[in-house]
């Protein structure tokens, strides 16, 4: 009986510890379309742009954009230019 016990108490504990990481994953990944979503829409908003078909290409061409910036900003200030 002890043994029956330590074992289904083992296997319950393995099958917690296989499953962590992937609800963990999940809820990073759920967080991260949160905030991209939310920029999506706030660029939409500022700039007064309705999309009304294929959302999801509007929000990678936004995405790419602002990530094109963000490169751009990041090699002018870099202390490296020969200005």
């Amino acid at each position: 009986m002890r043994g029956t016990l330590k074992h289904f108490t083992q296997i319950i504990l393995q099958g917690l510890f296989w499953l962590l990481p992937i609800v963990a994953i999940l809820i990073i990944l759920s967080w991260v379309y949160g905030k991209i979503t939310k920029m999506v829409d706030w660029v939409f908003h500022i700039t007064g742009f309705v999309p009304n078909s294929h959302i999801f290409l509007w929000g990678i061409l936004v995405i790419f954009r602002a990530t094109c910036k963000f490169n751009l900003g990041k090699q002018l200030i870099s202390p490296h230019n020969n200005f």
